[in-house]
């Protein structure tokens, strides 16, 4: 247990850096900065300050957010004429400088012999009050009995203060979360979102009875969870592995549909019916999805199974199907357009139909593909044995030019397979509700913008249910312990509904124009000073070089004990792997700093 005295000694050898000034209020502080600390960095430092509260000693701590630099002499008119001409005034200039800044509160603990709980600002402490920089010995005296269960992602901005932050399982332990806390990474391509996701993602995997699903559009994960080399360098997949978890990488080739309503809504829209038949819909728009239901029913009366949708003999019968369908005037009444797609399929080369649209578009439904996976499958092997080590599952959806000849890709099957993802999970965790047992799950969702634009989609059916299904998703599944992690290049334009539903939010750089910067004021509740600070943030892409590069956010929400308020915290990334695995060596002992 902690003493008074280690706490006291902490504070003591803490750096004075400025005092308590007028006015000052219950939230926002203002500080008369000392002379010598005038001269060092202090916007972005985290401070604290002690003072007594009802008969017990308090330590507040708030970052620096602004610092102001008066000289009364020389707002006088005559002052300021003679330092225009001379540039400096003699015994003026410099020597009648004074320097104030803001500090905003985040977070308040009582000290009673030695424990500490949270606790808030009820009144302002005199002026004079000393304020000082906080230290990793006077942060981790305050927190210590919580110490096993912080990671560090990074320091206060720009300074050498650890920053811990709380990244707690959602199974209602002791220590843990009762529900599920959804996360929201926004930030401009190259502002480091990627690389926050990825040391996020390890601290959760430390938790070996947290599932963790990875729905990967653009590939961005699977580098890392196959072994391949990375820009940060974190060897994410050998990290996982030494923490005694399995990782199970699913791309394109190995994802299986299982509904013939999916069969039907890919042959409507597929080149195999609209190009290569020529049943399209000028002339009549409901001819593509007349043709497809003609070819489905046909199928399922011949006892196809989905499984076997990909051979010669299931395109053999679905093409006679559509012969007799146009004989019949099924699929078009006027005798014209009958002759047209006829004499089409007449002329047609039937081989390389079959190689090149039929089979590609198929192989979604063949099961005996190498290491092919059923959706429901897929979640039911990340969701199921809450008890033990479960697996890491990273989904694939980026197509690539090899996997072109055994899948047909394209952005609507990309979204057919989301929505297919989404509606097994959000059934499997209903279950599990019912049962009264928390998933104890985080989603990580890349490229959320894409999948949850703040417009509806107004030509993809599915794109609208995945849109839909994610708002729905954040709005409800915290109880079934259910979270999710959105990654997004946008804030204003992702759906509002998602962000709205974040609970723990990181704004990287970008988002400093125009309606992003109005999003994100309004998220900040319009603090001018929050905002002034975060716009202070350097491109990490102008850096000389990797050593130099610097990932800031601002993070809001309860994901940090030093963020007990509304009030966000501001964070510098470490930017060097091994720095992160240093800091963390609790959770990772293998790893060598």
């Amino acid at each position: 247990m902690t003493s008074n005295h280690a706490i006291e000694q902490a504070f003591a050898n803490a750096e004075s850096v400025a005092t308590i000034g007028s006015p000052s209020t219950t939230t926002e502080i203002k500080m008369n900065i000392r002379g010598a600390a005038a001269e060092n960095k202090l916007v972005g430092e985290m401070a604290v300050l002690k003072y007594r509260q009802q008969g017990a000693t308090q330590y507040a701590l708030g970052q620096i957010t602004e610092v102001r630099l008066q000289n009364r002499m020389l707002e006088d008119h005559a002052m300021l004429t003679l330092a225009r001409r001379r540039g400096q005034v003699d015994h003026v200039s410099e020597d009648q400088d004074t320097h104030d800044g803001e500090m905003r509160i985040s977070a308040v603990y009582s000290e009673d012999q030695g424990n500490f709980r949270e606790s808030s600002m009820g009144t302002v402490p005199p002026t004079g009050t000393d304020i000082k920089k906080a230290t990793n010995a006077v942060v981790n005296e305050i927190i210590h009995a919580h110490l096993d269960n912080v990671f560090y992602l990074g320091t206060s901005y720009q300074s050498d203060l650890d920053l811990p932050m709380w990244l707690r399982q959602f199974n209602g332990a002791p220590g843990q979360l009762a529900e599920a806390h959804h996360i929201g990474i926004f930030g401009r391509s190259g502002s480091g979102k990627s690389t926050l996701a990825k040391l996020i993602l390890l601290a959760y995997a430390t938790h070996p009875e947290m599932g963790i699903l990875i729905v990967d559009p653009q590939g961005e994960f699977a580098k890392g969870l196959t072994g391949q080399p990375e820009q940060f360098q974190l060897n994410i997949a050998q990290r996982i592995q030494e923490l005694g978890r399995e990782i199970i990488n699913i791309d394109v080739t190995n994802i299986v549909l299982s509904s013939w309503d999916l069969v039907e809504e890919l042959l409507t829209e597929s080149r195999f019916v609209n190009h290569s038949l020529g049943i399209h819909p000028r002339g009549n728009p409901e001819a593509p999805r007349e043709a497809a239901l003609r070819i489905r029913r046909a199928l399922q009366g011949r006892r196809v199974v989905l499984a076997s949708l990909h051979t010669r003999d299931a395109f053999d019968n679905a093409w006679e199907a559509v012969i007799e369908a146009l004989q019949g005037k099924q699929i078009y009444s006027g005798d014209t357009t009958v002759a047209r797609v006829a004499s089409t399929m007449e002329r047609a080369d039937r081989d390389a139909i079959f190689y090149e649209d039929w089979r590609p578009m198929m192989n979604l439904f063949n099961t005996g593909r190498d290491n092919a996976r059923g959706t429901g499958n897929i979640i039911r092997s990340m969701l199921s044995n809450r008890s033990g080590t479960r697996p890491i599952v990273n989904i694939n959806l980026a197509a690539s030019s090899q996997n072109d000849d055994v899948i047909q890709w394209n952005d609507r099957i990309r979204n057919i397979v989301v929505n297919q993802l989404l509606s097994e999970i959000n059934r499997y965790a209903e279950d599990a509700y019912r049962d009264n047992v928390s998933l104890n799950t985080l989603v990580v969702i890349d490229e959320a913008h894409r999948l949850a634009p703040a417009q509806a989609p107004s030509d993809d059916d599915y794109a609208r249910r995945i849109r839909t299904r994610l708002a729905d998703s954040a709005r409800t599944t915290r109880k079934y312990g259910l979270g999710w992690m959105f990654i997004s290049q946008s804030l204003a334009s992702i759906s509002t509904d998602i962000v709205g539903q974040t609970r723990i939010q990181f704004f990287g750089y970008g988002l400093s124009m125009g309606s992003e910067l109005e999003a994100l004021s309004r998220l900040v509740g319009g603090d001018r000073h929050k905002i002034n600070l975060y716009q202070s943030f350097r491109d990490p892409e102008s850096a000389f070089s990797a050593e130099s590069r610097e990932y800031s956010f601002m993070a809001a929400g309860p994901i940090s004990p030093l963020c007990l308020t509304a009030s966000p915290v501001f964070l510098s990334v470490y930017n060097h792997p091994q720095i992160f695995f240093a800091k963390n060596q609790r959770a990772f002992p293998s790893t060598q700093a």
